[in-house]
């Protein structure tokens, strides 16, 4: 469903991780979904639930290219995070019977690039002469530099270049990309973190939609809204168009209202 709704929109989906079930069908998925502007991922699982994230930058991906209203991928999947209940008759059931499953969608930002500053006032920059092969110039000059980034701790040692500009270059660059991968190290774990606790979460709650396919009919609880074209949502089509248009609607009459009653509240 989301796959296709991804590529109606232009967007790139890419499949992270996935396991599959017993039955044939998705226990968890991991997607990213990206495009030219901005990028973000709804995941999906089948039995068990699923986690989507993607790299939408620091507002949620409201600058970015939505699904044609100009929303960013992120806040246009965001609200498909909860629990989806899906109704059906399983091929394997001989009496008819309907049965009840449910998969748990997440939607996450990817955190930015990390932009690394290093500021003068962090590091400690200590110059001594360097030792080993090179002739007279390394014994003569203080070219070797040993930078200490002070808030981390991680030490930089540099006397491969002629001169102490050239190893001093050198080694704010070394140290550059260690306090790069160290922040991403830290954002990685985060990220991981955040996803599990909203993977709890949407564990625990109640359903948000429900997908019947005997009725073949789409009902969202949280808007009170059902789509009798169960087809056209599952192909990512007008029907899951219309659901998010409406829980947008939804959601801004909401902000909307809150903003009056901040107002008249303040007036009086």
């Amino acid at each position: 469903m989301y796959r296709k709704f991804a590529t109606s929109c232009g967007w790139t989906w890419q499949v992270v991780e996935l396991t599959g079930s017993e039955a044939g069908g998705v226990k968890h998925a991991v997607v990213a979904v990206s495009n030219a502007g901005s990028t973000a991922s709804g995941g999906d699982g089948g039995g068990g639930g699923g986690v989507g994230y993607g790299d939408d930058g620091g507002n949620g991906g409201d600058d970015g290219e939505g699904d044609g209203d100009g929303s960013g991928i992120y806040g246009t999947l965001l609200p498909e995070s909860g629990v989806h209940r899906v109704q059906r008759v399983p091929a394997t059931e001989a009496q008819g019977r309907v049965h009840t499953s449910t998969a748990a969608v997440v939607i996450l930002p990817q955190a930015d690039e990390v932009d690394v500053r290093i500021r003068d006032e962090h590091l400690r920059i200590e110059t001594m002469r360097a030792s080993g092969a090179g002739g007279q110039h390394v014994n003569v000059t203080d070219s070797a530099v040993r930078i200490t980034h002070l808030p981390t701790g991680l030490v930089v040692s540099c006397q491969n270049e002629r001169s102490q500009h050239q190893n001093r270059a050198a080694a704010l660059k070394v140290l550059r990309a260690r306090l790069y991968d160290l922040e991403m190290q830290k954002r990685a774990q985060e990220m991981d973190a955040q996803r599990s606790a909203l993977i709890s979460s949407a564990d625990r709650s109640e359903r948000i939609r429900t997908y019947n396919f005997p009725q073949g009919r789409v009902t969202d609880h949280r808007i009170h809204l059902t789509v009798h074209d169960l087809s056209s949502v599952l192909e990512g089509g007008e029907g899951l168009r219309r659901l998010m248009g409406a829980l947008r609607s939804a959601k801004e009459e909401e902000a909307l209202r809150q903003l009056v009653e901040q107002e008249e509240g303040g007036s009086a």
